[in-house]
């Protein structure tokens, strides 16, 4: 029995259907038996079912209840390392930073693998979002925000994590950043002496 605002419509997840609803405590993934109308981010949702883990991934099922409140604040996403996605993020909403090695599509489902140079981390987007391969280029850096997911390779396997896009405002392309132009060198004639130059400078 929880309460908690939702995070991820319907469909937004790998599953039709599927939903996320997180508090100050974490959040759960969400499986309804048909009705969900209203359950949109930022919704307040009180359900009632079984605990149940496919995958790895904890979710709510056979629903006894769910109720769905008036529209409050949608959580604000937390900022995570890439390294820290896992289950202690699992279901929560989390934005992370990296460099994009790599894009794949599956039936319009696109698929990029977002790194940092420690970690790597997958980030799914499913065709509802609207989002395609030409949004973004390997190379780029991005921010990604999303909820959590996990489908485990094997059971009781700690793996499978990736990241859920909810929508196109939920992958920023961020600008590159700019090397500064050298200082230019001195004139070795506006002195009768040696030049001082920082040992790296001298390779230059």
């Amino acid at each position: 029995h929880v309460n908690g605002v939702v995070t991820a419509r319907p469909g937004f997840t790998g599953t039709e259907g599927l939903f996320v609803v997180e508090d100050s405590s974490g959040g759960v993934f969400v499986r309804p038996t048909g009705f969900d109308e209203g359950v949109v981010p930022g919704a307040d949702v009180e359900v009632v079912g079984a605990l149940a883990a496919p995958y790895g991934q904890v979710e709510i099922r056979g629903l006894q209840r769910l109720t769905v409140g008036p529209s409050a604040e949608e959580p604000a996403p937390v900022r995570v390392q890439l390294s820290a996605i896992g289950e202690g993020t699992e279901a929560q909403l989390v934005t992370v930073r990296g460099t994009v090695e790599s894009i794949t599509t599956d039936s319009g489902r696109l698929t990029i693998t977002v790194a940092d140079g420690s970690a790597s981390v997958r980030v799914t987007a499913d065709p509802l979002t609207g989002l395609s391969r030409t949004d973004v280029t390997r190379g780029e850096v991005v921010a990604a925000t999303g909820v959590v997911g996990q489908r485990a390779s094997a059971s009781d396997k700690a793996d499978g994590y990736k990241i859920w896009l909810r929508g196109r405002s939920d992958l920023q392309v961020l600008p590159a950043i700019e090397s500064s132009s050298p200082e230019p060198l001195p004139s070795s004639s506006s002195s009768t002496g040696p030049v001082v130059l920082q040992i790296g400078r001298a390779h230059v």
